[in-house]
């Protein structure tokens, strides 16, 4: 039963394939105001991918899952779709909708992922990439081999449950890398030597001085997180500051690292509130940005942290609270 005013209304694609409520701002209200009613007929029982850009949430023939309300692109969902019609239940007043039929049960994808830069003198990094399981079995014993510039580096894969896809932390060693540019790390998915998919992830390597991302694992959920860095001009100095900078809505942290220019007094980290829309994950943030700052004294000689407030979307930003005094 509808609440009074309520009502399904008809609306048809636009040439982009977006769907939105006539009289509604285009990208408005973050996925929420009401729900788009969606239909695909399929003629047999499979699986497949469905990628929903703009909605906070979906339910596929009465089973929930999570949406991507800043329309980011990456978020595949697997699903299993059934013979004849299969019903979508999208919220959100904003959308395009797709399913596809990938050839493989298991996939690795490189739309959404955490890498570090390659500094003068790296060795061994950690990256992140996500592995999509649209099987119906959990994925166990499973390898990731990372190849960059003819250097090989082999990890063990934690377990992915059937129908989920899981970011996956991987180590590469960057110690043949000589110049500065854009590279590809190549990364394979192993069961028991046998290769079931391989990408292609991004990683930048900077000059000396230059600002740079920098990964950690988080102590919270043991996630792969990221922090930038603006080192200080003409190198780091024994008692000097560190400077900590919080990004607002929208913004990533090498994005905040490289809005200051080197400081002669100390060394600034932009931490990550994870996701760039961080205000979303305020608790979590809180944790993560002393964090990042926990990793850096190991290589930055600093004295002291001074906390950097930055302007959010309306007027959001995080709230952190010094529970102790940062010291290298």
């Amino acid at each position: 039963m509808f609440a009074e005013g309520q009502s399904w209304q008809a609306v048809t694609a636009d040439s982009a394939n977006r769907l939105f409520r006539r009289g509604m701002m285009r990208g408005g209200n973050f996925g929420r105001g009401g729900y788009f009613y969606l239909t695909y007929e399929s003629s047999e029982a499979r699986t497949a991918l469905l990628n929903i850009k703009g909605n906070s949430g979906v339910y596929v023939n009465g089973e929930p899952h999570a949406g991507d309300p800043y329309s980011s692109g990456w978020l595949y969902i697997p699903v299993q779709l059934k013979k004849g019609v299969n019903e979508f239940y999208v919220r959100g007043v904003f959308i395009t909708a797709s399913l596809s039929f990938p050839n493989k049960p298991v996939l690795l994808n490189t739309e959404d992922p955490t890498m570090p830069s390659v500094v003068p003198g790296a060795g061994m990094l950690q990256g992140a990439i996500v592995v999509i399981n649209s099987s119906n079995k959990s994925l166990k014993g499973l390898q990731l081999r990372a190849v960059l510039q003819g250097k090989t580096v082999m990890s063990e894969v934690p377990v992915i449950p059937p129908m989920t896809t899981r970011k996956v932390p991987f180590n590469f060693d960057a110690g043949a890398v000589t110049s500065e540019g854009k590279l590809s790390c190549t990364v394979a998915l192993l069961e028991k030597g046998r290769v079931l998919d391989e990408a292609a992830a991004p990683v930048e390597a900077v000059g000396k001085g230059a600002q740079y991302a920098a990964t950690f694992i988080s102590q919270i959920d043991g996630s792969l997180q990221y922090y930038a860095v603006t080192p200080q001009a003409g190198g780091p100095k024994p008692g000097q500051s560190l400077f900590l900078s919080v990004h607002g809505a929208g913004v990533e942290a090498i994005g905040q690292a490289r809005a200051y220019r080197p400081k002669e007094w100390g060394t600034l980290v932009a931490a990550t509130n994870r996701r760039p829309r961080g205000f979303n994950w305020e608790d979590w943030g809180r944790l993560d940005a002393p964090g990042s700052t926990r990793y850096c004294p190991r290589k930055i000689p600093a004295r002291s942290a001074t906390r950097v407030p930055n302007r959010a979307l309306d007027g959001w930003t995080w709230h952190l609270v010094p529970r102790r005094h940062l010291s290298g």
